[in-house]
């Protein structure tokens, strides 16, 4: 049965009529200014929590207290928007997240992704690196992004009255980058001490090197900030061509949560819909494979990491694993930490953590110790 006129679900409820309301739930007898309609109010049970629900039972159509915080908008090509409008606050946070990370690159290509993100924070053809650096910090807010396995994002976070000034700002970034030449040779040397950075750290070191062994082979296992040999190819036109063909719209989504208006959202989307569409770019699938990998380094401590095939953060059984986690080295009360730690004293940090992906994901357990390892074979 087909649900009530979207105008007259939106005046019942008060919400998304482009006016800026949000929901103020009527009482049963409001329902008199829409005849024809049987419209009751019940308290039911969702996932154990009590929710308010709003029936209209000439149509079978219902909708929660809790569901109208959030919208969703799909653009005719197919750019995603999604809003959580959250009364009391006087801020907003807006965010870009764009399906195009390390493992969408083949391998002479790595690096790209996280390059792209560097670029972006350059300058565009009306601001400069400077310009962007200082409009944020005028408005005392935060413009930041970073680079995944699957994604990228940039987002921001201001009050909500310099809102327009933001957004305006992120798309700047995102889709009017200069990539100049010699901005790129620039921020190929910075990407580079990252590089040693992260060398610096065996913790980061040590879970980079597991999942090159457990996804050998494949674009999942390679390093997001790429290599020197890889990153001395790329130029400021093969970085922009790689952003045209990976930040397409269907794999953009804009997340608006906050203090913000109508107007807001109707502006991202005229800004998303400009894009043209074009197909998503493929992913080669990963396989994990059991491998063992060792490094020597001259530190303190070994740091060693036993992982575990795992879930994809798709599977409906993710819940069960995160609950494992948890229990296993989520914290202070965790098996490893009251093991190993409290009653056994061989460590001082033990935890455990989920890295999951779209298909594939692994669980593993971390330790540093000032023990010799036993050898492996």
């Amino acid at each position: 049965m087909e649900p009530p006129p979207r105008d007259i679900v939106d005046q019942f409820l008060g919400v998304y009529t482009g006016k800026g309301k949000i929901f103020v739930p009527l009482s049963p007898e409001g329902a008199g200014k829409f005849p024809g309609f049987c419209v009751r109010r019940r308290t039911t049970s969702v996932d154990v929590f009590p929710i308010c629900v709003i029936y209209f039972s000439k149509y079978e159509f219902c909708q929660s207290e809790e569901a109208v915080m959030y919208r969703t908008i799909t653009l005719p090509n197919g750019a995603r928007i999604l809003t959580e409008h959250i009364p009391g606050v006087r801020s907003a946070a807006l965010g870009f997240f764009v399906g195009a990370g390390s493992r969408h690159e083949r391998a002479e290509e790595n690096g790209a992704a996280h390059f792209i993100e560097h670029m972006s924070f350059k300058g565009t053809s009306r601001r400069s690196a400077a310009d962007l650096a200082m409009e944020m910090d005028a408005i005392g807010g935060q413009v930041n992004a970073y680079t995944t396995k699957e994604s990228t994002c940039f987002y921001a976070r201001c009050l909500d009255r310099h809102l327009d000034r933001a957004g305006e700002m992120l798309c700047d970034m995102l889709f009017d980058s200069r990539f100049d030449e010699g901005d790129a040779a620039l921020e190929r040397g910075v990407i580079l001490e990252e590089i040693g950075m992260y060398e610096d750290a065996p913790e980061d070191l040590c879970a980079e090197r597991l999942a090159m062994a457990v996804y050998k082979g494949r674009p999942l296992g390679r390093p997001i900030l790429g290599k020197a040999s890889t990153l001395e190819q790329m130029t400021g036109e093969s970085l922009r061509r790689w952003q045209q063909e990976h930040y397409v719209p269907g794999a953009i989504v804009a997340a608006l949560a906050g203090s913000f208006e109508e107007r807001h959202v109707d502006a991202l989307a005229r800004r998303l819909s400009a894009l043209p569409a074009a197909p998503l770019p493929k992913v080669r699938e990963a396989v994990y494979l059991p491998a063992v990998t060792v490094r020597k380094k001259a530190i303190e401590q070994n740091h060693l990491i036993l992982a575990f095939p795992a879930l994809s953060y798709l599977d409906e059984e993710r819940y069960a694993l995160l609950l494992l986690n948890s229990i296993l080295g989520g914290g202070c009360s965790s098996r490893l930490f009251q093991e190993l730690r409290e009653k056994r004293g061989l460590c001082y940090t033990v935890y455990s953590y989920v890295s999951d992906h779209a298909d594939t994901g692994h669980l593993g357990t971390d330790s540093y110790t000032h023990l010799t390892l036993p050898t492996i074979a």
